[in-house]
């Protein structure tokens, strides 16, 4: 019997996915709040690091399903092999061919937060900002900067997905986000 990956099988991954997602972005500040943990690099590292990841995650799955429609052990092995991987590889393997600029300007982003947040001075700034008043414009608060810098990959993330067309915009929503 063959395999369709828009099947229930894909789907309950595609739920899993989104559900672990979810389950991170609620109520971080609740959690950071009730462990002692600063908040403010939770937050910008669910504002990067996290959704690089789940965008990495639904495009192997959508792409692979593409590449892969009625092949079930095809579809399977070669999701396995796309999570031995780094995000930033599914994306590449995901988007790379058809659209190498919106790849290069989402992970130029990416790599400015990632410079960012390899210093330590920058990651204590980031812990003293309080919550009330984190969209201050002040010295010491790189809250905004950060949050701009989110909104430029989140910007990117649906670019790429704009271009790539309705049939896979579609399977996007239906399988992730609805």
């Amino acid at each position: 019997m063959g395999f369709h990956p828009s099947g229930r099988h894909v789907l309950s991954l595609c739920n899993d996915v989104s559900r672990y997602y979810k389950t991170l972005c609620i109520e971080y500040k609740a959690k950071a709040d009730e462990q002692n943990k600063d908040w403010c690099t939770r937050n910008v590292k669910l504002r990067h690091s996290r959704k690089v990841w789940y965008f990495a995650n639904i495009l192997a799955i959508s792409t692979l399903a593409d590449l892969h429609p009625q092949g079930e052990e095809a579809f399977k092995q070669a999701l396995l092999d796309s999570f031995d991987e780094s995000p930033i590889h599914r994306l590449a393997v995901a988007i790379c061919h058809k659209q190498p600029l919106a790849f290069g300007r989402l992970i130029e982003n990416y790599v400015l937060f990632l410079e960012f947040m390899s210093k330590q001075t920058h990651r204590d700034e980031l812990a003293k900002v309080q919550h009330a008043k984190r969209y201050d414009m002040t010295i010491g608060n790189p809250f905004p900067m950060m949050k701009y810098s989110s909104d430029l990959i989140h910007h990117e993330m649906m670019a790429i997905l704009e271009e790539m067309g309705p049939a896979m915009r579609a399977r996007i929503m239906t399988w992730f986000l609805l």
